[in-house]
């Protein structure tokens, strides 16, 4: 016996198949709620819009302000040859202070600072500037 296999036609279906049609979970009951699906996620939208994208936007120019403000910071210590300060505090609360040109002298003078505490010397290193 030979079986025979038949092909079905498709109906011919006068609408369209819409995108959205395949996400209607109720297949077509309840046709009233797809219309408060839509108005909800509308109101979600604006008020994510409002509530979240403009302070997200105010925190990113804060960001752009303090690395502009570092920037220029670093510039004036670094290129323009404005004084570090090396500080130094002893355990009793005395304080010394010495102003130094430039990061690499700033780590010289720490270091000879260091030299001469480790040693019991009075700190008073010579302070040459370029």
């Amino acid at each position: 016996m030979r079986a025979r296999f038949r092909r079905k036609r498709k109906k011919e279906s006068k609408e369209r198949d819409r995108w959205f049609d395949s996400l209607d979970v109720l297949d077509g009951c309840g046709s009233g709620f797809d219309e408060v699906a839509v108005v909800i996620g509308i109101v979600v939208a604006v008020l994510v819009l409002f509530f979240v994208f403009p302070p997200l936007v105010l925190i990113g120019i804060d960001l752009v302000w303090v690395a502009l403000v570092f920037a220029g910071g670093l510039i004036g210590r670094v290129a323009l040859g404005r004084p570090w300060s090396v500080v130094a505090t002893s355990s009793t609360g005395e304080r010394r202070e010495w102003k130094v040109r430039g990061f690499r002298g700033a780590g010289q003078l720490r270091d000879a600072l260091q030299a001469e505490f480790d040693a019991g010397l009075d700190p008073r290193p010579d302070l040459t500037t370029r």
